[in-house]
């Protein structure tokens, strides 16, 4: 895995842990953070190619 899919994941993470934090469901809010970052880091890979 590059260094930066790792670090989109970890960021992600991060961001969804504060989120669910507010919802009181922090566990899911890190999961979902973690998918949204992995997508994100795969459509920046997408277009980094295409470039």
């Amino acid at each position: 895995m590059p260094q930066e899919l790792i670090r989109f994941i970890v960021i992600g993470a991060l961001f969804g842990y504060f989120i669910g934090m507010f919802s009181e469901q922090p566990g899911i809010g890190a999961l979902l953070g973690a998918i949204l970052a992995v997508l994100i880091a795969i459509y920046n890979q997408i277009n980094n190619k295409k470039n």
